[in-house]
């Protein structure tokens, strides 16, 4: 008598298998991105992909490296179509955010994103018209340049400057109040000054964390205005590491360790025994170990 053939209950079907495979893929940031810069030309067309391009893709935020400040700019117009279009493209919405950035390609500075308009750039700027002043002084200002193909292309990116420029007055922007460049209507500073402003609210806080390490945000907001509790939490772990890089973790007992744990935690002095410093030396060490393996999940691009 002939064996009945088992049946092979594994076996499955290749049009089956595609789909799951490509369904688990979908799961990676990895695969989001490929699908992003395979299709980005489709997406915003030859010319805008010749100056930008998807550089990195994380919890639905879509970093896009363009060629100069001026697509940067411009970009950040069209901001929320682009979103739209990567999502209808990919069927399903991935995107959720797009932050512009530029210098070869978008390798060096990061560009704030604040105008939130869901409009094609080019439409905008078409619907915006210059005086004769401006158009006379701009072509006055290029007249020098001995080649007419550099001329042109100077002469059409400050006149795209100008018309930005007239379109952010027209969206209430108003001047810095430290350089006097055009910046929103809820901004007081620039990009540029805001960061100036932050770094020296940042110096601020450190120092005063540093003479008085158990101080919290309540306290410290009144001795740096407007600073935030993201600043003062930034500023504590950014000494909590620089100091803990420099010191002996096995003697509990030392003036530096109990600074540290004071600094880690927030603690005042009369809070400290040799409980607490043990404890909180032990999660300390935790926690540095934690931020050293996001670090180098970073850096493999995880």
């Amino acid at each position: 008598m002939a064996r009945r053939r088992k049946k092979n209950n594994e076996f499955i079907n290749v049009g089956e298998v595609i789909p799951r495979a490509i369904k688990h893929l979908a799961k990676f940031p990895e695969y989001k991105l490929y699908l992003i810069k395979h299709y980005w030309t489709d997406i915003v067309g030859k010319e805008i992909a010749a100056h930008t391009e998807p550089k990195n893709f994380s919890f639905g935020i879509l970093d896009i490296g363009t060629a100069n400040s001026v697509w940067a700019n411009n970009l950040l117009y069209m901001k929320y179509d682009i979103i739209d279009k990567i999502n209808n493209e990919l069927k399903y919405k991935v995107i959720k955010d797009i932050r512009f950035s530029y210098g070869k390609m978008g390798s060096n500075k990061v560009l704030p994103v604040r105008m939130q308009e869901q409009k094609d750039i080019k439409r905008i700027l078409a619907n915006i018209k210059l005086n004769a002043v401006v158009q006379k002084q701009i072509s006055d200002d290029v007249a020098i340049i001995k080649d007419e193909e550099l001329s042109d292309k100077i002469k059409n990116i400050m006149l795209i400057n100008k018309k930005m420029n007239e379109l952010k007055k027209s969206k209430n922007w108003h001047e810095c109040k430290s350089c006097g460049a055009l910046c929103p209507s809820t901004e007081i500073y620039c990009s540029i000054c805001e960061r100036s402003v932050r770094h020296e609210r940042q110096s601020q806080i450190r120092q005063l964390l540093m003479t008085k390490p158990w101080a919290r945000y309540g306290e410290i907001k009144n001795y740096v205005p407007n600073c935030t509790k993201e600043m003062v939490n930034d500023a504590r772990s950014s000494l909590v590491q620089k100091l803990a890089a420099d010191l002996n973790f096995d003697n509990c007992d030392s003036i530096q360790i109990k600074m540290l744990v004071m600094l880690y935690k927030a603690l005042p002095p009369e809070q400290i025994n040799e409980k607490v410093v043990y404890e909180n030396i032990n999660r300390l060490k935790y926690d540095l170990k934690y931020d050293e393996m996001k670090k180098l999940n970073k850096k493999k691009g995880g």
